[in-house]
This record gives C-alpha cells, structure tokens and sequence, in this order.
C-alpha cells in the first residue's frame, strides 16, 4: 500500500487573456494499491467536500503523486512528494 496526494486544479484566465492554474485542494491518500485507485477514492472525496455530483464541475484536471516515506533517523520519518501527472 501506497501513499498518494491529489490535487485538483481548475484552469483560470485573468483579465489580461493569460491563463493560470489554481489548486482547488489537495488530499493526501495515505492507503492505496496503486495511483489510479488513490485517484478514484479522492475524486468521490472530494464530490462530497465540494458538496457537487462530479468532480469535474469544481477541477479541470487532476495530478496524482507518491509520498515516499524517507527514514532521517532512527524513530524520526519525514516524507517528499513527487509529482506525476494523472487524470
């Protein structure tokens, strides 16, 4: 079992015509087989955060990545994100 973060991100543009992406939240899955499973346990999460039927109404896409356990020292575990992009 795996730990996961993903993020849901909703593409803007600003006055200016450039476009820009937000991070509408972030959830940290931390029991999952496998990224596409960290994804689909996040999703129905996040529906029921944003109090919406589909994900996708309130994100544009979606980035999935681990978060490796690193060991510092004995008893002491600090962990680091890898970004992977993901639908």
């Amino acid at each position: 079992m795996g730990k996961y973060r993903v993020r849901f991100f909703k593409t803007l543009t600003n006055s200016y015509g450039k476009s820009f992406e937000v991070c509408q939240r972030s959830l940290d899955v931390h029991s999952a087989c496998n990224p596409d499973r960290a994804v689909d346990f996040a999703k129905r999460h996040f529906e029921h955060l944003e109090h919406v039927p589909d994900w996708s109404l309130h994100a544009d896409y979606i980035e999935v990545g681990a978060i490796p356990e690193v060991i510092a020292s004995p008893g002491e575990v600090v962990t680091e994100s890898l970004r992977v992009s993901g639908n």
